[in-house]
C-alpha cells in the first residue's frame, strides 16, 4: 500500500466541539434572563443554514480517506447548533424550576422555613467565631413546610447535632434561608439551623456504604494527625479530619486532587482488577464492571465521579462487543451526555477541572509523547533519559496547564511547584490508594486486618504529606495572579500556540513538498553520500560484513565463461570448457 492511499491515523475530534457546544448552551441557560431564548433562536438559525448547505451541495463522489469528505463542514455545522440549542433549551427548563422553588422564594423573603432534605455528603466540623461547635453540609432539598416537592441545593449548619449525621441520611431543619451565601445556583441559600431532627437513616445498600464508610473511619483511629486524614481521603474522598495547615500545604502543593476521588482512582483500581479476575475475557469485562458499580456506590456519584466511572463504562462495553473506540471521542460523547442530563454540572467545578485534566492526558500529553519519540534516539543513553524524563513530566505538566485557567478562576494565585510535587509524590499514590481501599472493604469484617492495612497506608500517605509540606514551605511557592500577571501569562500561552502552529505549517509544507511522504521515513531512509566517512566507534562489537549482491546480467547475452587460474583435474569427470 502507497503513502498517499494509506488510512492516515488520526484522532476522532469530531464531538470535541459538540461538547464544547453543550457546555456553553448548559453555562448560558442555567444563568437565566432573556440570553438563552436569544441563543436558542441564534442557534436554530445556524442549524436551517446548515441543512441549506447541505441539501444545496446534493450527493457525489468522495475520494478515500479523505480529510474532509463532501458535506461534512454543514453537518458538523447542524450537529453543533443542535446540540447548542437543545442544551440551552434543557438548561433553561431546570433554571425555572429552580427560581420556582419554594425554597428560593423563601430565602428571597427572609421568612422562617422548614425543611426536609437528604444529606448530600458527610458533615464537616466548622470552627464558629462564638466558640460554638458547629457542623456544615450539603443537602437536596425534598420538601418544604408546605409539602412541596423541592429541586434546590441548600448548605445547611446547625450547631452540634449535625456531626451525628450522615451522607445519605433524611433530615428535617427550621431555620432562615440566607441568600448571602457566596455559592449561586443550584444553591438556595445557607440555613442556619439551631437543631436537626435525622428523620430517617437509609437502608439496603446505602445502608451498607455508610457502615462501611463509619468503620474504616474507626480503622484510622489509631494512627498519626495526617493518617487518619489521608487514609480515608485517599480511600473514599473523606477528608474531614484534615487540618487547616495540612490542608493549606495540600492546596499549595496541587495535591488536593489525590483526597478528591476522581479518575485517576478509578484507573488505579481498573489496572489492578484484572489480576484479580476470571482469565476469560468476557469474565474479566464484566467484573471490571461489578467493580465500577461498587466503587461509584462507595465514594459516592459526585460529576467527577460520575464522568470517569461512564467513560470507563463505555471503554468497557465496547471492549464487550469488539469495537475499540478513541478517549476523545468517549470524553466528548460523556461530557455532553451528563450536560444534557444535568445542566448544573456546568457550573461544578469538580466536573470542570476532571474534564480538562482528561482532555490534557488525551490529546496535548498524547501528542508530546508522540512527537518525543520521533525525534529522540532510543539507541542512545541520553536519548533513552530524556525519553523516559518526557513520559514522566507530559501527563502532570499537561494537567496543570488545562486545570490552571479554573484554578485561576476558583482563587487568584497559582501553585508554582505543581508538576514536581505531583512527580515526588507519584511512586507513593497507587500503594496508599490500594492499601486504603483494602482496609475499607475489610473493615465491616475484620477490623484487625483493616487496621493493619490503614497502618501500611498511612505508611505511604507520610510520604505525601511530607512532600506537601516540604513543597509548601519552598520560596514563592504561591503565585500570585495579579491582572498584569495573567496578561503576562495569556501573552504567552497566546505566543507558544502561534509557534506550535507555525512549526506544524512548515511540517506540513515540508511533507507536500517531498512528495507526500511523512518525514520520519525520509528520516529512515537517509543514507551518507559517497564522498563522507563514518568515523567507527572503538567501543562497537564488530559486525560481519554485509554480503555483496549478485550483479544482474543483461538479457539476451551469453554469458562469459568463467575463468579459473586452477590447473585443470585430469580425474575430474567433467569437462571443462577450452581456455
Amino acid at each position: 500500500m502507497t503513502l498517499a492511499k494509506r488510512m492516515p491515523d488520526l484522532d476522532d475530534l469530531r464531538l470535541l466541539p459538540v461538547a464544547l457546544a453543550a457546555w456553553a448552551g448548559a453555562w448560558w441557560g442555567t444563568g437565566g434572563g432573556r440570553a438563552p431564548l436569544i441563543l436558542i433562536i441564534v442557534s436554530l438559525l445556524i442549524a436551517a443554514l446548515a441543512l441549506a448547505l447541505l441539501i444545496s451541495k446534493g450527493p457525489g463522489p468522495a475520494p478515500l480517506h479523505a480529510r474532509s469528505p463532501r458535506g461534512s463542514l454543514g453537518a458538523g455545522l447542524l450537529v453543533v447548533a443542535l446540540a447548542l440549542a437543545v442544551a440551552t433549551g434543557t438548561a433553561g427548563a431546570h433554571r425555572r424550576a429552580f427560581d420556582a422553588s419554594e425554597a428560593v422564594r423563601a430565602a428571597r423573603s427572609g421568612s422562617l422555613v422548614s425543611v426536609t432534605a437528604r444529606l448530600e455528603e458527610d458533615p464537616v466540623p466548622v470552627k464558629a467565631r462564638s466558640g460554638v461547635s458547629r457542623s456544615r453540609a450539603r443537602a437536596r432539598v425534598l420538601e418544604t413546610g408546605e409539602g412541596r416537592s423541592e429541586g434546590a441545593y441548600v448548605r445547611i449548619i446547625v450547631t452540634g447535632e449535625l456531626a451525628e449525621a450522615r451522607r445519605g441520611d433524611r433530615v428535617e431543619v427550621r431555620g432562615v434561608l440566607d441568600t448571602s451565601h457566596p455559592q449561586g445556583p443550584p444553591t438556595a441559600g445557607l440555613l442556619r439551623g439551631e437543631s436537626i431532627v435525622i428523620a430517617a437513616r437509609p437502608g439496603g445498600w446505602r445502608g451498607s456504604v455508610r457502615r462501611l464508610r463509619e468503620r474504616l473511619v474507626e480503622a484510622c483511629a489509631g494512627l498519626d494527625e495526617q493518617g487518619r486524614a489521608l487514609v480515608p481521603g485517599m480511600a473514599i474522598g473523606d477528608d474531614r479530619a484534615m487540618g487547616p495547615e495540612l490542608r493549606k500545604a495540600f492546596r499549595t502543593a496541587s495535591l488536593t486532587h489525590l483526597t478528591a476521588v476522581s479518575g485517576s482512582h478509578l484507573a488505579i483500581v481498573l489496572g489492578v482488577a484484572p489480576y484479580l479476575l476470571p482469565r476469560s475475557r468476557r469474565g474479566r469485562i464484566l467484573g471490571m464492571g461489578i467493580v465500577l458499580v461498587v466503587f461509584v456506590a462507595i465514594v459516592g456519584p459526585t460529576p467527577a465521579v460520575l464522568r470517569a466511572a461512564l467513560s470507563s463504562g463505555s471503554a468497557l462495553l465496547g471492549a464487550l462487543i469488539g469495537r475499540n473506540g478513541q478517549g476523545i471521542a468517549t470524553l466528548g460523547a460523556v461530557v455532553t451526555g451528563m450536560l444534557l442530563i444535568d445542566p448544573w454540572c456546568s457550573r461544578d467545578f469538580g466536573f470542570a477541572l476532571s474534564a480538562a485534566a482528561t482532555f490534557g492526558v488525551l490529546v496535548p500529553a498524547r501528542a508530546w509523547l508522540r512527537s518525543g519519540r520521533a525525534r529522540l534516539r532510543d539507541d542512545a543513553p541520553l536519548g533513552r533519559f530524556l525519553g523516559r524524563l518526557l513520559a514522566l513530566i507530559a501527563v502532570p505538566a499537561w494537567c496543570a496547564i488545562m486545570t490552571a485557567p479554573i484554578l485561576l478562576a476558583m482563587n487568584p494565585a497559582l501553585p508554582a511547584y505543581a508538576v514536581p510535587a505531583n512527580l515526588v509524590a507519584a511512586p507513593a499514590v497507587a500503594p496508599a490508594t490500594l492499601l486504603a481501599l483494602g482496609s475499607a472493604l475489610l473493615a465491616p469484617l475484620w477490623m484487625p486486618g483493616a487496621a493493619a492495612l490503614a497502618r501500611a497506608s498511612s505508611v505511604c500517605t507520610a510520604w505525601i504529606a511530607a512532600t506537601a509540606r516540604s513543597v509548601a514551605d519552598l520560596p514563592g511557592a504561591r503565585f500570585e495572579a495579579s491582572g498584569a500577571r495573567l496578561a503576562l501569562l495569556g501573552a504567552l500561552a497566546g505566543l507558544c500556540a502561534l509557534v506550535l502552529i507555525w512549526r506544524r505549517g512548515r511540517a506540513r509544507a515540508s511533507t507536500k513538498k517531498d512528495g507526500g511522504a511523512p518525514r520520519h521515513a525520509l528520516k529512515a531512509s537517509w543514507r551518507p553520500s559517497s564522498g563522507t566517512r563514518r568515523r567507527r566507534d572503538p567501543c562497537a562489537p564488530q559486525q560481519s560484513p554485509r554480503p555483496r549482491p549478485r550483479s544482474l546480467r543483461p538479457r539476451g547475452r551469453p554469458s562469459a565463461p568463467r575463468r579459473s587460474s586452477r590447473p585443470p583435474n585430469p580425474r575430474s569427470h567433467r569437462r571443462r570448457p577450452p581456455g
